[in-house]
This record gives C-alpha cells, sequence and structure tokens, in this order.
C-alpha cells in the first residue's frame, strides 16, 4: 500500500474535504440506529434506510457546497470536485464484486479527472466499518484496483479535535513563593507564633 494521502493522488480529494464527508456518513448512520425502534431493526431495511437517509443529506449538502456534485440520477455516486466517489459497508481490504463495479460512465469521469486516456488505476470508495449494532465504528477513504487491493488509504484522526481543545487552555502562570532569610526578624516572629508541642508522657499513651 502507498504511504501517499488522497490528495497527493488529486487535489480535489483534500481533507478538510474528506473529513466532512466521513463525519455526514457516521452521523447519518448512528442516528438512524439510535432513533430506530427495536421491533422495526432488520438488518436489511436498517441498511435501505441508512442508505437512503445518507443519499439525501448528501444530496442536499450539494446545494451548499461548490465542490460536491450528484454524478448519477440515482445518487448513487458523488463528485468531489471531478472525481466521482461511492459508498460501501464492510472492511477496506476485503470490498465486494459490487463495491469494485464501475459504469461507464465513472469510468470515464475518472480518466477525465486523472487526465488519462485509458481507464484509471484506482477507485475511490468510503468504506464504512461497523459494529455488532450496525453503528459506524470508523470510515476510510480508500483508492482500490481494480481486482481490489488498497493502494491509498486515509482515515481522519479521531484525536484531531482533542488536540485542539487541550491547545487552547492558557498556560497557568507560576507562582513565585519568596522565602524570607532565615535570621529575618520577621521569620523568627513567625516561628514564635507556632506553638510549641507538649512532649508525650506515659499517661498520655
Amino acid at each position: 500500500m502507498s504511504t501517499d494521502s488522497p490528495w497527493d493522488y488529486h487535489p480535489d480529494l483534500t481533507q478538510e474535504r474528506l473529513s466532512l464527508i466521513t463525519e455526514v456518513i457516521k452521523e447519518v448512520r448512528n442516528s438512524t440506529i439510535d432513533t430506530t425502534e427495536a421491533a422495526h431493526k432488520v438488518p436489511w431495511g436498517t441498511g435501505c434506510m441508512v442508505y437512503d437517509r445518507t443519499r439525501e443529506r448528501l444530496t442536499s449538502l450539494c446545494n451548499e457546497l461548490s465542490w460536491l456534485n450528484v454524478f448519477d440520477s440515482q445518487g448513487h455516486v458523488f463528485l468531489i470536485g471531478s472525481v466521482p466517489v461511492r459508498i460501501f459497508k464492510g472492511s477496506p481490504e476485503r470490498p465486494t464484486t459490487k463495491t469494485l463495479a464501475v459504469k461507464d460512465d465513472e469510468s470515464l469521469q475518472l480518466c477525465m479527472a486523472f487526465n488519462e486516456e485509458v481507464e484509471s488505476e484506482l477507485i475511490w470508495r468510503f468504506a464504512v466499518d461497523t459494529s455488532t449494532s450496525g453503528k459506524a465504528l470508523s470510515v476510510h477513504f480508500v483508492g482500490l484496483t481494480r481486482s481490489g487491493q488498497a493502494m491509498c488509504r486515509w482515515s481522519p484522526r479521531l484525536h484531531d479535535s482533542h488536540s485542539e481543545v487541550v491547545k487552547s487552555f492558557p498556560k497557568e502562570e507560576s507562582i513565585k513563593l519568596v522565602v524570607p532569610p532565615i535570621g529575618s526578624k520577621k521569620y523568627a516572629n513567625s516561628r514564635s507564633s507556632i506553638p510549641k508541642r507538649k512532649a508525650s508522657t506515659s499517661e498520655d499513651s
């Protein structure tokens, strides 16, 4: 696997854009799981709801973000800048045949985005790792070969926001303690004000 980041492959795949999309994917999936009554939580039905709501949210964002657009009429493929991307549930290391399927229009768009006369080497997908409850544990953005090998994988750093919070706290000012000279009158007075402890006797024990 290459150590290059997605934005090293194409300038439209910026970290800020990918972070926003991954957050939307996680938020929609987890909120759908939380608000679905237990009696209605059938894996297939819940998966369909998650997919439809994610597609609706991203389609809505297309009206607000100039760099995000719907590529196909069904909303299965979105464009980040000029790069077509799709979403699938599963491990980024084990994409399914359906995940790797590329229609002619997506293949053509990849060629135009990467200025290649032949089909682009990589296809780009958001892979959603989930728990047994269906909630999103992590979202990865991967560049896959047509055979399913992950050549590029990026995940948002979960501790970034925490680091920013920690950095925002001002440093505490150090307090200098002034110790008077041992021979000073002030030091002697403070010593004399401390009551002496009575020596213990056998009656005290």
